[in-house]
């Protein structure tokens, strides 16, 4: 693992999700991989850190994903905050990519997620088999950055789910979306709007890549 893809979630024109008190979810996300950033360049200076966005603009998915793969990355990774209509639950999820996820399980995250309409032949032919490759090791960060989350910052560690997310399925690499924690919870949001607590999540991404890194570079 050289080179690493940080993905912050919407941006601009595109909030996100947001919680009581209007806090917009783009915000959350951009601060947290600016913050992993610069953890990851003081605890690996090696590691070469390529961010999709770096300010409040909008970011088109096909482009992210183009990036990612235009830098060969060996790892992308898009940061989010959660949401749901009714009784958010607290925790955090990590998702990972799988085309064939039942719509009912995921309808209400898709429609928040995926902004751009993606080709269903074009996700048959290309998608999919690539991204099968790449599961088994995406699956193993999402279970370190869960197990991290639940112990440096108590966070409910929901689930890692498989879900047909843009970002996720059309990127050459291992990849994995993280919901830090459901930002329509009062009591997730005012974590999130923390600054230290923010610092914390950052640590814990750090501590997982660096880990996955150490694990894919011993001799099998």
């Amino acid at each position: 693992v050289r080179r690493v893809v940080l993905d912050a979630g919407h941006g601009g024109r595109d909030p996100g999700a947001s919680g009581p008190t209007k806090y917009p979810e783009k915000a959350v996300t951009l601060d947290i991989v600016q913050r992993l950033k610069q953890v990851l360049k003081e605890k690996a200076p090696d590691l070469e850190v390529i961010l999709t966005r770096e300010t409040d603009r909008y970011v088109e998915l096909k482009d992210r994903t183009r990036l990612a793969n235009a830098k060969d990355a060996d790892l992308f990774l898009s940061v989010h905050c959660n949401a749901r209509k009714n009784k958010p639950p607290s925790g955090s999820e990590v998702y990972v990519y799988n085309p064939r996820t039942p719509a009912a399980e995921q309808a209400e995250e898709v429609a928040r997620e995926n902004i751009e309409i993606q080709d269903p032949l074009l996700q048959h032919m290309m998608v999919e088999l690539k991204n099968q490759a790449w599961k088994e090791r995406s699956l193993n960060l999402g279970i370190l950055i869960l197990d991290g989350l639940q112990k440096s910052l108590a966070l409910e560690p929901r689930f890692v789910r498989e879900a047909n997310y843009y970002v996720l399925g059309f990127v050459d690499m291992p990849s994995v979306l993280v919901e830090v924690a459901y930002l329509n919870n009062p009591r997730d949001e005012k974590r999130l709007r923390n600054p230290s607590f923010r610092q914390i999540v950052a640590e814990v991404l750090a501590q997982a890549i660096l880990r996955y890194r150490d694990l894919q570079s011993r001799p099998q």
